[in-house]
């Protein structure tokens, strides 16, 4: 709706010289104004707005050319500006008392866009209704003419509308509803999941493993020379989340603090610097330290860090449970809308 879209409607204006102050006039609400200006435009003209010719464009794109008069359109300019008037504070006036041709120096390019953005509204609304047609999106408003003397404003409105869908019989297809059992080692693999979330990190002397927290320095090249990104210094990740490529984290295990390695790495189709990707670049890298993984116990003070206010540990696993049994039912929703979806787009 072009009210709710003022950038566009200021285009339209900006394009047939008719302002772009992005200053709105006060006033009554927008239904009422529009309202206002539909039965002034009507009483003035004595047709109404319905002047829209329909063309039907390729596939589902559809245009209109909507033709505005202009002279009713300026009668209601100046009826808005007249009632604004009387109202509007401005420096060095009196309430209701500045001069007209000061208040449409200011304001008179904003009450062309709200006129004009309600008159195409309305006129488009109007053609719609008419052809029936089943609207899909936002239409695209561009000016058709531009002559200063030409007694009406025309528009195109490109649009698209919905397709005509026609279904085939559904007799006989089948839709499977899955079943799921929630059991106690579901209950005990989501704390465990919980845990890991609130682990801690403490030091450790013996090599580093898979899961252990570690801090390196490392530099990498390629071609014998250095790239963005390829070195840093106290850099910390968690072997096996990921974080680093596998190939590196493969070549981290095994060190402890004070070790030195050296190792190449290539460049995987999905990495993010698209002008590495492909090519293997030699890296070498000092372990500074070597941290172990602690897990909380699931006692009294984990349960209420979890939000149990009394930490009794067997609300905590219910409320687990509960949660687990609304996951399962959102997915069984999910996946039982998109069997009916895909047998829908087969038919």
């Amino acid at each position: 709706m072009i009210c709710g879209t003022p950038a566009k409607v200021a285009e339209l204006v900006d394009a047939l010289d008719l302002g772009s102050s992005a200053v709105r006039c006060g006033g009554s609400s927008p239904p009422f104004r529009t309202t206002f200006f539909v039965e002034a435009f009507k009483f003035q003209t004595g047709t109404g707005f319905m002047q829209a010719t329909f063309e039907v464009l390729d596939g589902l794109a559809r245009r209109l050319d909507i033709r505005v008069p202009k002279m009713p359109l300026e009668a209601e300019v100046q009826n808005r500006l007249k009632r604004l008037s009387k109202t509007v504070k401005m420096d060095g006036f009196r309430p209701g008392k500045a001069p007209m041709a000061t208040i449409a120096r200011q304001y008179a390019p904003g009450v062309h866009q709200d006129v004009l953005g309600e008159a195409l509204q309305n006129q488009f609304g109007q053609a719609v209704q008419s052809q029936q047609l089943k609207i899909a999106g936002y239409p695209r408003f561009e000016p058709k003419n531009v002559e200063n003397d030409a007694p009406e404003l025309v528009f195109s409105a490109l649009f698209e509308v919905y397709p005509e869908v026609s279904i085939g019989a559904l007799t006989g297809e089948k839709i499977l509803k899955p079943e799921v059992t929630l059991g106690e080692a579901d209950i005990d693999k989501t704390l465990e999941v919980l845990q890991k979330q609130r682990r801690s990190f403490e030091p450790v002397t013996r090599a580093a493993a898979e899961g252990d927290q570690v801090k390196f320095d490392f530099q990498g090249t390629v071609d014998g020379e250095p790239f963005p990104g390829g070195g840093g210094q106290d850099f910390r990740a968690v072997i096996g989340e990921g974080r680093l490529l596998p190939e590196f984290e493969q070549s981290l295990i095994g060190l402890k603090a004070g070790d030195n390695k050296a190792f190449e790495v290539s460049f995987p189709e999905n990495y993010p610097a698209k002008e590495l990707i492909g090519k293997r670049a030699h890296f070498e890298a000092q372990l500074k330290e070597v941290q172990a993984a602690k897990l909380a116990p699931i006692d009294a003070d984990f349960a209420r860090a979890l939000g149990v206010e009394d930490g009794d540990v067997a609300k905590l696993k219910a409320e687990v449970k509960l949660n687990l049994e609304r996951e399962i039912q959102r997915r069984t929703k999910t996946r039982l809308r998109e069997q009916a979806m895909e047998i829908l787009l087969q038919k």
